[in-house]
This record gives C-alpha cells, structure tokens and sequence, in this order.
C-alpha cells in the first residue's frame, strides 16, 4: 500500500497576511515575472517568481502560493516558497517607499588628501593610492557631492543601493589604527590602540 505524503501546515508569514499598502499616488502593475510601482515618470521593476501570485484588493497587495501539485515539490521545496511571501513582501514594500522617496546614503573619506570628484557617470576617489580609482555607477543610482570627503548616494532600489555602497565601502577598508578609508556617516569605528615602544 502507497503512504500517502504528509501535508505540511502552511502558515503564511505575517508580512504577507498583513498586505502591501499602495499610496493614492503610485500605480501598480503584474507583468509576467515582475511587479512594476510607478509615480511621476518614474518606475521600479522587481522580480516576482511566477508562482507567487498577487491580489490586488482596495488599496492593498496581498502575497499568495499559485496552485500546484504539490506532490512534484519537496517538504523543503513547499516551505521555501512559504516563507518567500514574506521575503518579497518586504521588498515589495520597499519598493513603494523608494518610488516615493528615494533612499539615501552618505559616505565620508577619512585620511589626508582623500577626496571624490564626479567623473562621467561615476565618480573618481583620490585614496592614498597610487592612482585614482575610477567608479561607475549603475543606472538607478544618482551621485551629489557636499564636500571633497562627503558625498551621498541616491536610489529607488533599497537592494542596488546597498549593493553599491557595499562595494565602495571595500575599494578602501577604514583601518582601525588611525581610522582611515571610506565610512557611513555616523558609523562607529573601534580605534586599536598601536604598539608602544
């Protein structure tokens, strides 16, 4: 006799249960694989697997499972996609932030001589090297530059913005002897104290 497979409880996170609120003043639309948020000329496209679908009641998106023979999915697999509701919710609500009000980063150089100048699409860092080093922005994400050592980030796409940042944040590691390199405003840095003689 075949056992029949065990039918795991599906408890929808409670990010998706509670929905996506859409202000009066961004429009929304399902594509094939994406959902797309637009106000006044601008757009934000994000990937949504085609087996999350979206309901649109009043004024609110809500997350679900399309239906699917579950017997083609593992236990692990049917969890997965469970708990993926949440994960692209919170993106999804991200997303209608950024369209709104974009996301904004500020990033100071700390050391003698470090300064970034705008060059083309990206921008050019003078760090201590013995050249400077060139950086491309990608589309998305807009450059202003207070000072010579303090610039900001702009984007309407929280992931890509933190993506951008992260990488910058590398090309110069603040070290922890004299606190040198490139830093989030405000962020604390644990100063080592150097060897004594």
């Amino acid at each position: 006799m075949e056992k029949s497979k065990k039918k795991i409880r599906v408890k929808i996170p409670r990010v998706a249960a509670s929905g996506i609120r859409i202000p009066k003043n961004v429009e929304y639309r399902r594509d094939l694989e994406s959902v797309v948020f637009s106000s006044n000329g601008q757009e934000v496209r994000r990937f949504v697997p085609n087996y999350v679908v979206s309901v649109l009641l009043e004024d609110k998106i809500f997350l679900t499972l399309a239906p699917i023979d579950t017997s083609v999915l593992t236990r692990k697999e049917q969890r997965t996609r469970i708990s993926e509701l949440g994960t692209y919710s919170s993106l999804l609500k991200s997303d209608i932030s950024g369209i709104t009000e974009p996301f904004t980063k500020v990033l100071e150089l700390v050391g003698v001589g470090y300064k970034v100048e705008s060059s083309g699409s990206g921008m050019k860092l003078s760090l201590g090297y013995s050249h400077d080093v060139i950086f491309s922005l990608p589309s998305g994400v807009s450059l202003s530059i207070d000072k010579p050592n303090l610039f900001r980030l702009s984007s309407r796409n929280k992931v890509l913005l933190g993506h951008v940042v992260s990488y910058i944040l590398k090309i110069r590691q603040v070290e922890p002897y004299k606190g040198k390199g490139i830093r989030i405003q405000g962020q604390y840095v644990r100063i080592k104290q150097g060897k004594t003689k």
